[in-house]
């Protein structure tokens, strides 16, 4: 067995303190300056890279979630959810290559969220808004099935709201 990578105290601690607003309306706010922290306190925590990618997808900063979900995969190779979060987002940036290469790597047991389908439509003709929420909603239903489906509900249908527009 090898040894298991130690977490600095306080990046740790920036981590409890940011979770403690996890599943409230105010989770990506309130939590992302705290992540922030603990990522600087300790650039090898996984939770904290992971979270503060999450936290950022919320405040639909896709360009500055990305590299912290990716440290996240990088740093927990075998974490699926870390990896459906990133596929996620790599659609939502529009980037059809980089999901195409995540979604083909992934093992059985990842629980690919996503068909191979869409991400090849997507290259052809980016994925509307719409279709991105619908993709949202079926990594929420993977990813959170331990949680039940009432806890960070409403973060998730903050996200996965309609644009006006996009309509």
């Amino acid at each position: 067995l090898g040894a298991v990578p130690s977490v600095a105290p306080g990046s740790e601690r920036k981590l409890r303190e940011a979770m403690a607003f996890h599943g409230t309306p105010d989770f990506p706010s309130r939590a992302a300056p705290l992540l922030d922290e603990a990522v600087a306190a300790d650039p090898s925590n996984d939770q904290a890279q992971f979270w503060l990618g999450v936290a950022l997808l919320f405040k639909r900063q896709v360009g500055d979630a990305v590299p912290h979900l990716e440290k996240a995969r990088d740093l927990a190779p075998g974490n699926r959810r870390y990896k459906q979060y990133l596929l996620f987002a790599y659609l939502q940036r529009g980037d059809t290559e980089k999901a195409a290469t995540l979604q083909a790597s992934m093992e059985p047991g990842d629980g690919r969220i996503v068909d191979d389908n869409v991400i090849l439509g997507a290259a052809a003709e980016r994925v509307t808004n719409f279709a991105q929420r619908r993709i949202a909603a079926v990594a929420v239903r993977c990813t959170y099935p331990q949680h039940g489906p009432d806890r960070g509900r409403d973060q998730h249908r903050e996200l996965l709201a309609p644009d006006d527009d996009a309509l």
